[in-house]
């Protein structure tokens, strides 16, 4: 098995290799128009739940940014639609299963909100999602609302076992939350936090630090954790994916793996073995546009794996720019295998 990463860039490059060539989306989601007649939609990322009892139920739940979440079956059709909060904003989503909440197992998709500094949890069921979360759940990392209001917040995301790992907008912070059962809702207390770093020593004895804002660090959007290995991969962007060991509810050593310099600026995949030398091996998609997350499982009709992008810029009509995700064959990318 290999687990695949995302370094974000601009439009996507002809191989030296082998020579760029098209993909065609199995299914896609409806549009989203970032504006206020489309509900100010833009999509962002996606999770896939696999329904346990009928794996041809299991759905794609995606963020669309200030519009909410959107929630599609396997031919791309939305069944459900989701706004946020007042002043929320989604930023990542990701699927808890087996949760224990009011004496039964449940799964959860969980929601980085953006907007308010929390995280938002929903219930998935038969009849769609519904919130549970906590009305007091905390917020994630900022101290009070002045600091919210400064959008250094929750941001990039995943989740293993009862944990979210939720990375710092803005800042090279990492958060390690509990999630936990409160009369028949879910909140979360923080169990762990990790810095990392934000300047680098350089062969000559000087220092680099990426290009950033003042005041503001390399942040980390795009964080796997696989779940047997005990590791949470976390892309910094314009440093590295770093490989992270997690031991319960902590963080542990922190090696570099995979420095980003080494990649084009497009949109080029990575992926990675899961056991072994650490190696990756570098495709591309000429997608063309920007992407910075991804989701993939195996499920019926993609027995090597669903693949969910969300397609930055999709067809415009009538000067108008969309978004939306495209579902693609994993057999179709012809990647090599470990």
């Amino acid at each position: 098995m290999a687990l695949t990463t995302l370094a974000a860039g601009t439009p996507a490059f002809a191989s030296e290799r082998r020579p760029a060539r098209e993909i065609t989306a199995e299914a896609e989601t409806a549009a989203l128009h970032d504006d206020d007649p489309g509900g100010n939609g833009d999509t962002d990322d996606a999770a896939v739940w696999v329904d346990p009892a009928n794996r041809t139920g299991s759905l794609v739940i995606g963020t669309a940014r200030n519009g909410g979440l959107r929630v599609s079956d396997l031919t791309g059709r939305e069944v459900q639609s989701i706004a946020t909060p007042d002043g929320g904003r989604f930023s990542n989503v990701d699927i808890v299963s087996g949760f224990r909440l009011a004496g039964q197992k449940v799964d959860l998709a969980v929601v980085t909100d953006r907007g308010l500094d929390r995280l938002r949890v929903y219930r998935i069921g038969a009849s769609g999602l519904t919130d549970v979360t906590s009305a007091d759940a905390p917020l994630l990392f900022s101290r009070d609302q002045a600091e919210v209001r400064a959008q250094a917040t929750g941001y990039g995301l995943a989740t293993y076992g009862r944990y979210a790992v939720v990375s710092r907008r803005r800042t090279t912070r990492l958060g390690l939350f509990r999630l936990e059962e409160r009369q028949g809702r879910v909140t979360y207390r923080t169990s762990d936090t990790l810095d990392l770093p934000s300047s680098f020593r350089l062969p000559d004895g000087g220092t680099w630090s990426p290009c950033a804002e003042p005041g503001q660090g390399p942040q980390i959007e795009g964080l796997v954790v696989d779940a047997e290995a005990g590791v949470l991969y976390a892309a910094q962007e314009d440093v590295a994916l770093w490989r992270i060991p997690l031991t319960g509810g902590t963080f542990s050593s922190i090696p570099r793996i995979v420095p980003s310099s080494s990649l084009p600026r497009t949109v080029a995949f990575r992926s990675l073995p899961r056991t072994g030398p650490s190696r990756s091996l570098p495709w591309a998609l000429d997608a063309g546009k920007p992407c910075d997350t991804t989701a993939s499982v195996s499920l019926p009709g993609y027995p090597k794996g669903l693949l969910v992008l969300p397609h930055g810029e999709n067809i415009t009509t009538n000067d108008r720019a969309s978004t939306d995700f495209k579902f693609l064959d994993w057999r179709n990318l012809q990647i090599t295998t470990f």
